[in-house]
C-alpha cells in the first residue's frame, strides 16, 4: 500500500514537471513596459528642473535621461517607482533634452518622446540700454543676479578688463562706441549665462564704421559690390572716382554709371550688374558717405580690378585667304604686352617659336576689354596644321595664354 502511495506521488510530480516543462516561458516571465508618454515640466529653476509624466502600463521602475540639448551624450537617474524627478545642478537659462523609460525587471519599455526643458534665467535684471549726450560723458551699466560668483563685461564681443564686477561704468565714452553693444556674461556654481545686449546711445555723434568697403577683383561681364557696416546709420550715399577724375563725385549724379547700378545706391551695399566692367575702367574707386542726426561720416574708399583674360577664335579658311584671329584681352592692370607663337600640330613635343603678325586691327573696346584682329597674311600651304599661341601680360607681370589651331582647306 505504501509502495503504491509512494509510486502515485512520483508519477503526479513527473506530471507537473512535464507540464511546466512545455508551458510557454512567456506565460511566467515579466511583461514588457508601454512607452512612456506624457512628460512635462513640473517647474524649472535656474539650477534645476522638474519633470514628470503619465504611468506606462506594466512598469514597476522608471529612468530619467538628460542632456544639453547641444550635448551627448544622456546621463542617467534612477527615478524608482515614481513618476516624477528633479534634476539638480544644471546650468541656467540652458535648454535641456530629456526622455524616460519604463522598466519591469531587466525588461524596458521604448523610450519616450525627446522632451525639451530649459532652466530658467540666473539674471533678474538684465542691463538696459544707456543714452548719453556727448563723447566724454559717462555711461553706466548694471545687471543683478543673486546666484553669480563671477562677471565679466564686454563691448561688441571685446572683454572690458576692467569690467568684473555687477556694476560698469565707462567715465568718458569715444563716439567711437555709439550704437555699440554691451552685455555681461556671468558665472553660477554650475554654468554660465550671457545677458542681453544693452545699446549705447550718443545723442551727439556721428555713425561709426564698423566694417569698411574692401577692394574687388572680379572677371570682366560679372556683377559685383561693395559694402560698409556702420552703427547708428540713417542715410548712406556713395561716391565713385574714375582713374581720369580728378576727385569723388556723387554715383547718383554720373548719368553715364547709373545704368549699371543694380541695387543699394542709398543703402549700405553697393550692387553693380554684369555690364559694369564695360563702363567702369579698371580702378575705379568707390567710398560712402553716412549719415545721422548727429553728424555725417565717409568710409575708405575701395577699388575694383578686373583680372586679366584673354579669348581667342580659331580661324577656319581656305589656302590665299586672309588668316585671321579674333582676340579679346579683358581686366589686367596697366600696359598689356603681346607674344604669338606658333609650331606644327603634328609635332607636339616640339616648342612654340615666336611669329609676327602682318597687322592688327581693332574691332571694339569699352572699359576694361579690347576686341581686335590679328593678320598672318594670306594663308599658304605651309601654315595647314599650325597651331598659334599668344600670350599677354599686365605691369602686374600677370600672364595668359590662350591656343587655338588652324582651320585651313589645303585642298586645290
Amino acid at each position: 500500500m505504501v509502495k503504491t502511495k509512494s509510486t502515485m506521488i512520483f508519477l503526479v510530480t513527473l506530471c507537473v514537471l512535464v507540464v511546466f516543462a512545455f508551458l510557454p516561458q512567456t506565460s511566467f516571465a515579466a511583461a514588457k513596459p508601454a512607452q512612456v508618454a506624457g512628460v512635462r515640466t513640473e517647474s524649472a529653476s535656474a539650477s534645476s528642473i522638474k519633470v514628470s509624466w503619465k504611468k506606462a502600463k506594466h512598469a514597476k521602475s522608471y529612468k530619467v535621461y538628460c542632456k544639453k540639448a547641444t550635448a551627448k551624450p544622456y546621463k542617467a537617474y534612477k527615478a524608482g517607482k515614481k513618476r516624477s524627478y528633479t534634476l539638480k545642478y544644471l546650468a541656467p537659462n540652458t535648454k535641456y533634452c530629456i526622455v524616460v523609460k519604463a522598466f519591469n525587471g531587466k525588461k524596458s519599455g521604448k523610450a519616450s518622446k525627446k522632451y525639451i526643458a530649459k532652466t530658467s534665467s540666473a539674471i533678474t535684471r538684465q542691463p538696459s540700454d544707456v543714452t548719453v549726450s556727448n563723447a566724454g560723458d559717462i555711461a553706466a551699466f548694471d545687471i543683478t543676479a543673486p546666484t553669480a560668483i563671477s562677471y565679466q563685461w564686454y563691448v561688441d564681443g571685446t572683454k572690458i578688463d576692467d569690467g568684473t564686477d555687477s556694476h560698469y561704468q565707462d567715465y568718458s565714452v569715444d563716439e567711437s562706441l555709439n550704437g555699440a553693444k554691451y552685455y555681461c556674461i556671468i558665472k553660477t556654481k554650475y554654468g554660465t549665462e550671457k545677458s542681453r545686449e544693452a545699446e549705447l546711445n550718443i545723442t551727439s555723434a556721428p555713425p561709426s564704421i564698423t566694417k569698411q568697403p574692401a577692394n574687388v577683383t572680379t572677371d570682366v561681364l560679372k556683377s559685383f559690390s561693395f559694402s560698409v557696416r556702420a552703427r547708428k546709420a540713417v542715410s548712406y550715399r556713395w561716391y565713385v572716382k574714375t582713374p581720369t577724375d580728378s576727385d569723388f563725385a556723387p554715383l547718383d549724379n554720373n548719368t553715364s554709371l547709373l545704368p549699371v547700378v543694380a541695387a543699394g545706391l542709398v543703402s549700405d551695399t553697393l550692387v553693380l550688374d554684369d555690364t559694369a566692367s564695360t563702363v567702369i575702367p579698371d580702378g575705379t574707386q568707390f567710398k560712402c558717405t553716412i549719415a545721422n542726426s548727429g553728424r555725417e561720416i565717409t568710409s575708405e574708399a575701395a577699388s575694383v580690378s578686373y583680372n586679366l583674360a584673354l579669348s581667342l577664335e580659331s580661324p577656319r579658311v581656305d589656302i590665299k585667304s586672309p588668316l585671321l584671329i579674333n582676340c579679346v584681352i579683358s581686366g589686367g592692370k596697366g600696359t598689356v604686352s603681346e607674344k604669338w607663337e606658333c609650331k606644327s600640330i603634328s609635332a607636339p613635343d616640339t616648342a612654340f617659336t615666336e611669329c609676327i603678325p602682318v597687322s592688327s586691327t581693332e574691332k571694339s573696346h569699352d572699359a576694361s576689354s579690347v576686341s581686335y584682329e590679328v593678320s598672318f597674311g594670306s594663308a599658304t600651304e605651309s601654315q595647314v596644321g599650325l597651331q598659334y599661341r599668344l600670350t599677354v601680360t599686365d605691369s602686374n607681370r600677370t600672364s595668359v595664354s590662350k591656343v587655338v589651331n588652324t582651320d585651313i582647306n589645303d585642298s586645290i
